[in-house]
């Protein structure tokens, strides 16, 4: 993501950071949502220097606690190797996977033959 898409983003969606006691960032994830039924969590992640403390998992779970946040029902996430720790913020393999639909990036889809 570069710059310019983050900071779009970041206008579109709701950001939650962890902030250290001097005032630094700690920890950081963003959300997308209609704020009644749907939320994706997107971009969670802890600075080096703050990582091994479990502030990832609890800031995943206090994400679902946000007042805003309060209606919703159906949350999604997606990950390469963090399924642990969403786990214990109680996420689980989605049901059906066999329901969902992406379209590929460009650079995941196969070429075609001429």
């Amino acid at each position: 993501m570069t710059l310019d898409q983050l900071q779009r983003a970041l206008e579109h969606w709701l950001p939650i950071g962890i902030y250290a006691e001097d005032g630094t960032l700690a920890a950081f994830g963003r959300v997308v949502t209609d704020y009644a039924v749907f939320a994706y969590l997107r971009d969670v992640f802890t600075l080096p220097t703050h990582r091994g403390r479990g502030l990832a998992c609890w800031l995943t779970k206090e994400i679902r606690n946000h007042p805003e946040l309060a209606g919703v029902t159906s949350w999604m996430l997606a990950t390469r190797d963090a399924h642990a720790v969403y786990e214990k913020a109680g996420y689980r393999p989605a049901p059906h996977p066999e329901y969902y639909m992406t379209v590929p990036k460009p650079d995941e889809t196969e070429p075609r033959e001429p």
